[in-house]
């Protein structure tokens, strides 16, 4: 408690110190914050960094602090084995965000008319940018103009796929309040995805906080319309100027902005699916689990042979049987959204919405977790939900047998995708029943309770107004 007490006034001196060079100064702004959180048992967290920088830290704290306090308890830290916890303990701060948008220069685009827009195709005119290097940390994240990246061709994020993204969206609710629908996943899916390509983590409020005042920047650009939104796309990558297969020793992490529209104008549209019996998305022990480029570049080619070959939007990966059983094959999941079967068993029983668990092969997607949520909370009296392995010949046996009642996917762009059929190579096709009127249909329900969630219909813990 002593050290403690001692280390915050030592902070105030810390922070209002004289540094002599930028990059003092931007390692003396964090020395204060890595104590005080390796004292609050944070630093136990790795963060990233290396031991060069550790020893800069220490040298800094013995030096700059004059001897006191704060000096003596970062050296024994140092000293201790949660050195380089502390060291590495390093996150951007959104109350350090620099914002370069001029007054007025908000406006430097108009957005198009909203029926007009079309996903993925129109950005917002400003962008978040933070770099990371292994000497220095994070450096102050950065409100600017959209532009084009400098990037080294040697980069590992281009040489070696060593690169991630989320997706997340912006609302306005129908006074105009902006929100973000359940942002804390995001980051934490994003921070588990950024570790296991080795790039630096950071703390996910400051995260959430910067997306915030980036959304605040280009507010205009967040359709007041139900049913249109701003659509959000953090990535990272590794930028070093170097070759050589190596965690990387720089880095970027970005958003960038694009309003998007409904992804059915006129209601939820099926779609036809082709089931891949010969491919994998990813096995255990893979990267199936995490947001990471390389688990979508090698789906786009099973993409064009579906839509081209068997007329099908996407395509529906399966695995071998977990036990060796023989050429059963089990549902894994789409190449862009997890997938949901609402089987129908004997008289008197309920129903069952059955969705593949999340044993390393499967992406844990936002939406897939809200559904879940809400079909034990709100329609539990009703169906049963499991998350369960489930094989291709179980869903041919309730198709046949006229109890395959729903099959639907789950994404942030869509929400709700219905699927109407599953299509073979051999031809084969299995189909959900076409006779449940749309009140009672799950799917339908399920639609609607998120989407006015996220447009601010109803009031929800879900719900981040900022």
């Amino acid at each position: 408690e002593s050290e403690r007490a001692a280390h915050c006034s030592a902070k105030k001196r810390v922070r209002g110190g004289c540094w002599a060079t930028q990059a003092g100064q931007s390692v003396g702004r964090s020395v204060g914050r890595d104590v005080s959180s390796a004292l609050e048992g944070s630093a136990g967290r790795r963060l990233g960094g290396e031991a060069e920088f550790c020893d800069e830290m220490a040298l800094l704290c013995r030096n700059q602090v004059a001897g006191g306090p704060a000096g003596g308890v970062a050296g024994r830290l140092l000293r201790k084995g949660l050195g380089a916890a502390v060291a590495s303990f390093s996150t951007f701060r959104a109350e350090e965000l620099e914002n370069f948008v001029r007054p007025g220069a908000a406006s430097i685009a108009e957005m198009k008319p909203l029926d007009q827009l079309s996903f993925g195709q129109d950005f917002a005119p400003h962008m978040l940018h933070v770099r990371h290097s292994a000497k220095d940390g994070w450096s102050a994240p950065v409100i600017k103009e959209l532009e084009p990246m400098l990037v080294h061709p040697a980069a590992p994020g281009i040489q070696y796929g060593v690169s991630c993204f989320e997706g997340m969206k912006a609302y306005a609710d129908p006074q105009g309040k902006l929100m973000l629908f359940r942002p804390e996943l995001n980051a934490k899916r994003l921070l588990k995805s950024m570790a296991r390509i080795s790039l630096p983590s950071f703390e996910p409020e400051e995260f959430i906080g910067c997306v915030e005042e980036l959304v605040r920047t280009d507010a205009d650009w967040v359709p007041k319309e139900k049913g249109y939104s701003l659509y959000l796309r953090p990535f990272a990558f590794g930028s070093t100027p170097a070759l050589g297969v190596a965690p990387p020793n720089q880095s970027e992490l970005m958003v960038i902005m694009s309003p998007v529209g409904p992804y059915y104008p006129a209601g939820l549209v099926p779609i036809r699916v082709l089931l891949d019996e010969e491919n994998v998305r990813a096995f255990k022990g893979g990267v199936g689990s995490d947001k990471v480029g390389g688990n979508y570049a090698p789906t786009l080619v099973h993409m064009v042979e579906a839509a081209e070959n068997h007329g099908c939007k996407q395509v529906l990966y399966t695995i071998p049987g977990p036990n060796g059983d023989g050429d059963r094959r089990f549902i894994a999941e789409c190449g862009a959204m997890n997938v949901f079967f609402l089987l129908e068993h004997e008289a008197g029983a309920k129903r069952e919405l059955v969705t593949p668990p999340l044993d390393g092969t499967i992406l844990p997607g936002v939406t897939r977790d809200s559904i879940i949520s809400l079909v034990r909370e709100k329609y539990g009296d009703e169906v049963t939900l499991s998350e369960r392995q489930i094989a291709f010949d179980e869903v041919e046996r309730h198709a046949s047998e006229g109890t395959l009642r729903e099959m639907f996917g789950s994404g942030t762009a869509c929400v709700i995708q219905p699927i109407s059929a599953l299509v073979t190579r051999s031809g084969e096709t299995v189909e959900a029943r076409t006779d449940i009127p749309k009140e009672d249909s799950l799917m339908e329900k399920i639609h609607k309770d998120i989407t006015d969630i996220q447009f601010g219909l109803v009031k929800h813990p879900w719900q981040r107004y900022f």
